[in-house]
């Protein structure tokens, strides 16, 4: 849609209004898969503009209105953004139910890229508790998949964060390795934000 397009070019004013007039229409029609669509990347929206409350606001309506139509792929969504709501809230045991429930649908439907990135928020989330054979176990699983659909950024991310983890633990030959691995795989796709 226009507004990921807007999300994307850092548009987030542009991208907000436009939202707001789709689900004004969408209200309008009582189409009940684009209302929670909509309200889903309004939440993903307001989370990374960091309105995490109102960003809690929209994702429970888009839950609510997936729940009831039955739009398991969407609610897969809006349950990953929810979590990243409550990480960033670093309210860890609510990130975690919300990640769990978002990897049980994906795999469900399929979706190893979406379940490949939930794996890895959801290893992040036990990181900051610092449970650190759970996050491991998490981070390598991400790794694993992320290879296996050549969804490289996830795959450069889970490595660094498992590298941390290496570290911790005190097996820097391990991390060094691991963050090198993770930092070159990087490199190698522009990806500035994880150098």
């Amino acid at each position: 849609s226009q507004a990921e397009i807007d999300i994307e070019n850092y548009n987030y004013f542009e991208a907000q209004r436009k939202l707001d007039e789709a689900l004004t229409l969408a209200s309008n029609g009582k189409n009940n898969k684009s209302l929670g669509i909509i309200y889903s990347k309004k939440g993903k929206l307001q989370l990374i503009i960091e309105e995490q409350d109102e960003a809690l606001k929209s994702l429970n309506k888009a839950i609510e209105v997936q729940r009831f139509s039955k739009d398991n792929i969407n609610l897969a969504y809006s349950y990953k953004t929810l979590g990243e709501v409550y990480l960033s809230k670093k309210n860890y045991s609510q990130a975690s139910d919300y990640f769990v429930s978002a990897k049980n649908l994906f795999q469900q439907e399929g979706l190893n890229k979406n379940l490949a990135e939930t794996l890895f928020l959801e290893g992040k989330t036990h990181l900051s508790l610092e449970n650190y054979n759970q996050a491991k176990i998490l981070f390598e699983q991400s790794i694993a998949l992320a290879k296996k659909e050549k969804f490289t950024k996830v795959e450069s991310a889970a490595l660094i964060n498992n590298a941390i983890i290496y570290a911790t633990i005190g097996d820097n030959d391990k991390a060094l390795l691991v963050a090198n691995e993770g930092l070159q795989l990087a490199k190698n796709n522009k990806y500035s934000d994880l150098v």
